[in-house]
């Protein structure tokens, strides 16, 4: 929870005064997909395999996400910084 306030906070100070509030909602529906897609992911296996897999699934998610940080956002934030 302490990551979403944060986020929240980070959100509102960089946006524009005028576009805080179209900011937030599209900050929320990206939060809340999150929420459902995982009760979705979680769910399937439960049904499918078996709830012993639920650790296995996250595991290659979080293997996947730091995959996708590591050769795709660092990528991104080095052209960013180099063009600033």
């Amino acid at each position: 929870m302490a990551f979403n306030i944060t986020f929240q906070s980070e959100i509102i100070t960089y946006a524009p005064s005028a576009a805080s509030s179209v900011a937030m909602a599209i900050y929320s529906g990206i939060y809340n997909l999150g929420i459902g897609s995982g009760t979705w992911i979680g769910g399937s296996i439960c049904t499918h395999l078996s709830i012993s897999y639920i650790g296995i699934a996250g595991g290659m998610i979080a293997v996947v996400a730091a995959l996708l940080c590591i050769f795709v956002v660092i990528k991104y934030m080095k052209e960013f910084d180099r063009a600033a």
